[in-house]
């Protein structure tokens, strides 16, 4: 598992290097003493878990992990125990209080471990699940299985997407451009920048605006044309 370091202080770095170097699983990609250095790497190469301390020059490690649209798996290290709550309200995996123990480490590195070996992307017969025709959703550390079919439509608000099917309303982490992606080739279409759209949920379609269940959504310019494209066949 790739990991990085974000931590000012040195012989914190020095300890947390130590501890990576005897865990057979975790690969260290990097040590930044700021949020600022780390940004690089985060948005360019494949971060499974950050060792992220809190209180850091410039730009905070909570105001870091805020700004992730989605963000690696984080243990925070930190000698302040006020931000704890703050940091599990982020869905952090752990909360390492300096000074910490080994022991303490292992126990913090195989939580990460155990969540990022979840199975999330394949079914239990070993196909990608959107061949199997069912999505399933990491929400909270709860799996939710959903037929793809069943959805209606998925729209981004911020740095989270709502995804609406047949049953309910999913919210989760995510961009809309990434579902896009994903679901390409099986039946969806962006109509908009705010919203992808299930061309067979689609009832009718009038000016700018399509019918979609019971609920009306605007068509981008942008998009017209090859969301009618998909909608006539």
């Amino acid at each position: 598992m790739n990991c990085i370091v974000i931590e000012d202080e040195k012989p914190a770095q020095l300890l947390l290097e130590e501890f990576i170097s005897k865990s057979p699983a975790l690969r260290l990609k990097g040590i930044y003493s700021t949020a600022l250095e780390a940004q690089t790497i985060l948005t360019r190469e494949v971060v499974d878990l950050i060792f992220l301390d809190i209180n850091l020059p410039l730009i905070s490690g909570i105001d870091l992990l805020k700004g992730l649209s989605n963000p690696p798996l984080t243990i925070i290290t930190t000698a302040y125990p006020e931000y704890a709550i703050e940091g599990f309200n982020l869905d952090v995996v752990d909360y390492l209080l300096k000074p910490f123990s080994f022991s303490r480490f292992i126990k913090a590195t195989n939580k990460a471990l155990k969540l990022k070996s979840a199975p999330s992307n394949e079914t239990i017969t070993g196909q990608p699940e959107e061949e199997a025709g069912f999505l399933i959703l990491n929400i909270d550390k709860t799996f939710h299985k959903v037929r793809i079919g069943s959805i209606h439509s998925i729209s981004s608000e911020k740095d989270y997407v709502r995804i609406i099917t047949d049953q309910k309303e999913y919210v989760m982490v995510g961009s809309l451009k990434s579902w896009e992606e994903r679901l390409s080739g099986l039946g969806f279409s962006r109509v908009h920048k705010s919203h992808l759209v299930n061309i067979e949920h689609v009832e009718r379609v009038s000016g700018n605006q399509i019918k979609i269940e019971n609920r009306v959504l605007p068509i981008g310019r942008v998009y017209r044309s090859s969301f009618l494209e998909s909608f006539k066949g």
